[in-house]
C-alpha cells in the first residue's frame, strides 16, 4: 500500500495572523475526525472483544456513546465553520463535487444535530440522574445480568459490574425509533454509521482544498518498503 507523506510547521499550516477561527475549526474538525475513526475501529474490531460476550457487549456500547458524543460535536464545529466569512470565501472557489457533498455533509448535520443530542445527553457524557431513573423503570422484565468478584490477591477482591452493559443499553434507546431494543439499538448504529460517512467526506474536503498544500512536497513512502 503506497502512502504520501508530507510534513510542515503546523503553526503554518493553521495561522493565526490570518483567519484565526476558521483555522480554529479546520483544526478542531481534524481532532474530532480521528477520534470518530477510532471509536468506529473499536465499536467493530473483533480482536478487541473481552473474554465473555458481555464484556464485548460493554465495550461495543461505550464506544458507541462516545461516537455520539464526537459527532455531536463535529456538528457543532461544522456550524460554526459555515458561519465564518473568510471560510465563505474559501468554499466558492470548491469545485462541483466538492461543493455538492460539502453541503450534503452540511445539510445532514443541521437535521440530524437535535436528534444526536438527545442521544448525547442521555448517555453520551456522564450517566445522569434523569436518565438513570428512565434505564431501571423500563428495564425489560426478562433482562439478567452478573456481578463478578475476582480475588487479585490472596485476601484482596474486585468487582466487575457485568450488568452495567444492559444498564446502558435500556438508557441508550430513550430517543431511538424502533419496536423492540434490538430495533433501536440498530436504528442508532445505522445513524452513527451515515453521520460518520458525511464526516468524513467534510474532513476529505478540508484536507484535500485547504490543507494538503500547506505541508509541501511529498514524499513516497512506498520507496522505504523492502
Amino acid at each position: 500500500m503506497r502512502s504520501l507523506i508530507r510534513t510542515a510547521r503546523l503553526a503554518s499550516v493553521f495561522p493565526t495572523r490570518t483567519s484565526r477561527q476558521m483555522h480554529a475549526w479546520f483544526a478542531r474538525l481534524c481532532v474530532l475526525m480521528e477520534d470518530l475513526r477510532i471509536e468506529i475501529h473499536c465499536l467493530y474490531d473483533e480482536s478487541l472483544s473481552g473474554a465473555t460476550q458481555v464484556e464485548s457487549d460493554v465495550r461495543r456500547l461505550y464506544f458507541l456513546r462516545r461516537a455520539v458524543a464526537t459527532l455531536v460535536e463535529f456538528a457543532e464545529a461544522l456550524h460554526l465553520l459555515e458561519r465564518e466569512p473568510d471560510f465563505q470565501c474559501l468554499k466558492a472557489q470548491f469545485n462541483s463535487e466538492a461543493l455538492t457533498q460539502w453541503s450534503q455533509a452540511v445539510q445532514f448535520f443541521h437535521a440530524n444535530e437535535a436528534f444526536l443530542k438527545r442521544v448525547r445527553n442521555d448517555v453520551g457524557g456522564h450517566f445522569g440522574g434523569a436518565v438513570a431513573v428512565y434505564a431501571v423503570e423500563n428495564m425489560q422484565p426478562s433482562a439478567s445480568g452478573k456481578i463478578e468478584l475476582l480475588e487479585t490477591k490472596p485476601g484482596e477482591w474486585a468487582e466487575r459490574l457485568h450488568f452495567t452493559s444492559l444498564v446502558a443499553a435500556t438508557a441508550l434507546i430513550r430517543h431511538l425509533p424502533g419496536s423492540s431494543p434490538e430495533e433501536k439499538v440498530d436504528s442508532l448504529v445505522a445513524a452513527v454509521v451515515e453521520a460518520t460517512k458525511h464526516a468524513t467526506q467534510a474532513v476529505h474536503i478540508i484536507t484535500a482544498l485547504c490543507l494538503w498544500d500547506r505541508f509541501g512536497p511529498s514524499t513516497d513512502d512506498s520507496a522505504k518498503q523492502p
